[in-house]
């Protein structure tokens, strides 16, 4: 076996041109076939690095086919939800309206969250400095907020807002609000915190709106990886009660990118089945190499048979030939397909993009096999005609 590798690398050379044709053909396929599944697998990590930085457990519902008093976001309906869908950990209300923040010579447009206990910690908003807001302020409806980082470097350019007063204008009357702390930034997939003030939805309900319409609920849920069916059994509950069909929008994060990997993995298969074709063709380039290399040298299997080569012998020939094509093939277009995508990746895209690198090596392992199968394929035909040969036709030739 080892001698008719050597011959085989021997024929290539004495053959430059038809071996780098028949190369060719399986190079492009191999490297179309690693670049596909490289660059689905780094677009997949890229995703999934981007919503790791969302909050994954949390899910949003809104009013959507229906208005709000025909479905109101109250206590009932906070039970019966609970109650009637698995893997709901809390339901936190939110009351959201726009008003202008005075800061003696600064002001701001602003958007105005009324939450509930626990909601800023469920969303994994973290305090940059200060503190968040405590049991006791929603307990007693304090005048007391946490800022958003954008609102709180404009109201306070010098830095250190906590412990410092804004004013909140409203139709009915202005609002002193002391400012307990600062939120780092957070990326989010909507309602971002850092144009938002958070205040206690009890103090809203005490002193600017005693009856609110709520039109925004957050989930937060048992489990991550239950989004998609908790949104099937909410949307489902929904319908029923109301009779409408998709009567709440209900998103996630989680959703999003549990969809967005539904529709790669389409891709994918799609964009590799279409790349594996020029392994096909690449094959049949081979076996049709290989026919012109049996005709050309029947003088020399005549020769082998008359020295007592058998059929095995001739048959094992031309194979590892063809075999040791599509494997030389199989590497250079690994090789290939791999450093094209690193240089692609981090050379071509702009560093915004946040495209990471990541080496698919089960992609990358099937198209190397397939490679070398191709050529033990398409090359058995070859073999098979080369190792029936009767010795002395071939030496009459």
């Amino acid at each position: 076996m080892f001698e008719d590798f050597i011959n085989a690398l021997q024929n290539f050379k004495t053959n430059k041109t038809r071996t780098f044709l028949s190369l060719l053909g399986i190079v492009i396929g191999v490297t179309a076939v690693v670049i596909v599944t490289t660059m689905a697998s780094s677009l997949d990590a890229s995703m999934k690095r981007i919503f790791s930085r969302f909050t994954l457990d949390m899910m949003i519902l809104e009013h959507w086919q229906i208005a709000p008093r025909k479905l109101p976001f109250n206590e009932e309906f906070r039970r019966e939800l609970t109650e009637n869908v698995d893997g709901i950990k809390n339901i936190f209300y939110f009351y959201d309206f726009n008003e202008r923040i005075l800061r003696t010579n600064f002001s701001t447009d602003a958007r105005i969250s009324a939450c509930e206990q626990g909601a800023i910690e469920a969303n994994r908003y973290e305090i940059d400095y200060g503190t968040s807001l405590l049991p006791a302020d929603f307990a007693n409806g304090a005048h007391k907020v946490v800022l958003g980082k954008s609102i709180a470097e404009t109201l306070f350019p010098e830095g250190n807002a906590v412990g410092k007063t804004i004013t909140l204008n409203t139709n009915k009357a202005n609002f002193t609000l002391t400012v307990a702390g600062v939120l780092k930034h957070k990326d989010v997939w909507t309602y971002s915190p850092d144009r938002t003030i958070f205040i206690p939805r009890t103090f809203v309900s005490k002193k600017i709106k005693p009856v609110q319409r709520i039109f925004r609920a957050d989930i937060q849920l048992i489990n991550e990886n239950d989004a998609d069916k908790v949104s099937r059994l909410i949307r489902d509950y929904t319908d029923k009660k109301t009779g409408v069909q998709n009567a709440l929008w209900v998103s996630s994060a989680k959703s999003m990118l549990q969809e967005n990997n539904k529709i790669l993995v389409i891709v994918n298969i799609v964009l590799t089945s279409i790349a594996a074709i020029s392994l096909l063709v690449g094959g049949i380039g081979i076996m049709n190499i290989m026919i012109v290399t049996v005709t050309e040298r029947k003088h020399e299997i005549g020769m082998r048979k008359a020295l007592g080569a058998s059929n095995a012998d001739i048959r094992n020939q031309f194979l590892v030939e063809s075999a040791t094509l599509t494997l030389t093939g199989g590497t250079v277009g690994v090789i290939l397909g791999i450093l094209i995508c690193f240089f692609v990746i981090n050379f071509v895209f702009p560093k915004d993009f946040e495209f990471v690198f990541a080496f698919n090596l089960t992609g990358t392992i099937v198209a190397f096999i397939v490679s070398v199968s191709t050529g033990i394929f398409f090359g058995l035909n070859p073999a098979l005609k080369a190792a029936h040969l009767d010795p002395v036709e071939a030496l009459s030739d």
